[in-house]
């Protein structure tokens, strides 16, 4: 029930892997998780904070 998948910055890391199991069509974990403070400034944007205040985070 787990799956190893590269990170950018830990490594290979062992995660949760899919439930469902199928023969013919196998399911990979595509994603890893973000880092803190990765989408910061997409988020702030997208709250209304202009650009100055998002080049900070």
């Amino acid at each position: 029930m787990t799956d190893e998948i590269n990170h950018t910055i830990a490594g290979d890391v062992k995660t949760i892997g899919h439930q469902v199991k199928f023969i013919k069509t196998p399911v990979k974990v595509g994603k890893v998780a973000p880092v803190l403070g990765q989408h910061s400034r997409e988020v702030s944007e997208q709250l209304g904070y202009n650009q100055e205040i998002s080049r900070a985070l």
